[in-house]
Parts: structure tokens; sequence; C-alpha cells
């Protein structure tokens, strides 16, 4: 599962749009997989403040996410894993100098304009603030997502 995300996200960076089955298909997937999640959480916080898809709410908030997983140290990165645990992020951190996620495609990829991550991060900011994440994760996330 927690490798899954990191493909689904290379695939649709490399591939482009989908074709609308398989697009459907990947929202299924992301509906199973994210019941009873905390990551449920976030997503549904998204959707409540912006008119997104479930995939959308995914796939911006994974890449948003990963991007910043790639820039924490191990401490914050561990903390970030603390509060959103169904994710593995530590995979993306020693990951970083073979991979780069560019958050702008994918939130083009996904039909969205790529200021929208603009939009997304400060609603995750207050998500994870709720959650309980400290003032040292939040404002190295605040720096990270400066668009």
């Amino acid at each position: 599962m927690k490798k899954a995300y990191l493909i689904i996200l290379s695939a649709l960076s490399l591939l482009g749009p989908m074709s609308t089955s398989a697009a459907d298909e990947l929202d299924e997937l992301i509906a199973r997989n994210l019941q009873n999640r905390e990551e449920h959480g976030l997503l549904t916080e998204l959707r409540s403040h912006l008119p997104l898809t479930n995939r959308q709410a995914a796939m911006g908030s994974i890449a948003l996410l990963l991007q910043a997983s790639q820039q924490l140290d191990l401490k914050q990165l561990g903390e970030l894993n603390h509060l959103l645990p169904s994710l593995d992020l530590e995979e993306a951190y020693y990951a970083r100098d073979t991979y780069r996620l560019n958050v702008a495609e994918v939130f083009v990829n996904e039909g969205l304009d790529s200021a929208m991550a603009e939009v997304f991060a400060p609603l995750m900011l207050e998500y994870l603030q709720h959650k309980g994440a400290s003032a040292t994760l939040l404002t190295q996330l605040e720096q990270i997502w400066q668009f």
C-alpha cells in the first residue's frame, strides 16, 4: 500500500492524463485503500473546502507530503509519519537523490491548476496542527510549501 502511492504518483507524472476507465479504476482503488485510514481525515478536510474528487485530494496531498518528506530531516519526518502513519514517507526521503517529484505536474495531470498546491498547503497545515504537529514541523512545512 505504501509503495503503491509512490508508484501511482510516478505513473501519473510520467504518463500524463489517464483514460476514463483507468481513472475510474484508480478512484476505486484510492477509495478502497483509504477507508479507515488516518489520511481519510485529511482528504475529508480538503474536500470539505474544495470541489475535489477523492483521487484529486489524495494525489494532491500525497504529492505535497512526498515533496516535504524529501526535504525534512529524519526527526521531523518521524513526526510526520506518526501523524499520518499509513504513509511511509521515509522511503521517499531515502530516494530523494534519485527521484524528484514535480508537484505542479501531479496537479495538472489530475485536472487541477498547478496553483491549487497553494490552496492545499494551508489546509494541510491546519489539519496537521489539529493532529498535534509541533511548531517546528509546521514551520518547516510552511517553508517547503511556499509556492
